[in-house]
């Protein structure tokens, strides 16, 4: 009787060393790409609020969002590959498939919540879908930053100003277009004025978006 009791402790004593062991060597990349998800998330959700009052965050902001939604994919073969090379001593004690199937398990739990983490950070992206793109910046001799954005599902092209040191953008103008073709730049002019132009260095004019095509009903 007492011999078995020592045995169910020692056992038991083994076990917890196993989960102690396991829960150590997972916790840094659960850790990590959560926190790459922590943070694209909230640099995602502050651009949508700031866009819902006709204001943006400066691209260079919006990036970060995107870096970190990579590397909390890349956190899974970086921390397989860390894991490989240290396997807790109660683990190599233990039989084959066990331990394949604790190391296979403690992977799947990282590549979901990478996984996870990575296409939460997307989804929340406001420009993700029929966002807005940024194709081209200028600087004028005020010290502002002028950024030009395409828009995504119906094509237009506003213009927004970024003071120094401020990383939100305000708009200035913008201007709809039917079709969004061709290379369009900003021009400076004198330093100060800016305008929206095509390939051909003309200024681009406003055009009506036409939705009669839409329309189901009798012509």
């Amino acid at each position: 009787m007492i011999a078995g009791t020592g045995t169910g402790v020692v056992g038991n004593e083994k076990s917890s060393r196993c989960v102690r062991a396991f829960v150590y060597w997972l916790l840094p990349g659960l850790c990590c790409s959560l926190l790459f998800g922590c943070v694209g998330l909230a640099i995602n959700l502050l651009d949508d609020f700031l866009q819902q009052q006709r204001f943006r965050l400066m691209p260079e902001l919006s990036l970060i969002a995107d870096v970190a939604m990579v590397l909390a994919l890349l956190s899974v073969p970086v921390f397989a590959y860390k894991m490989a090379g240290a396997i807790p001593r109660s683990l190599l004690a233990m039989r084959r498939f066990k331990r394949r199937a604790i190391v296979g398990t403690g992977l799947a739990i990282q590549t979901g919540v990478a996984v996870g983490c990575a296409l939460l950070v997307m989804v929340s992206d406001p420009d993700w879908f029929f966002g807005d793109t940024c194709i081209d910046s200028q600087p004028v001799s005020s010290g502002h930053t002028m950024y030009l954005y395409r828009g995504g599902l119906f094509c237009s092209y506003t213009v927004y100003r970024r003071d120094p040191w401020d990383p939100v953008l305000r708009p200035v103008k913008s201007i709809p277009r039917e079709r969004c073709l061709g290379q369009v730049v900003l021009v400076v002019h004198d330093g100060r004025n800016i305008e929206i132009a095509g390939a051909d260095g003309r200024p681009l004019a406003a055009q009506p978006v036409d939705f009669s095509a839409l329309y189901l009903g009798p012509h």
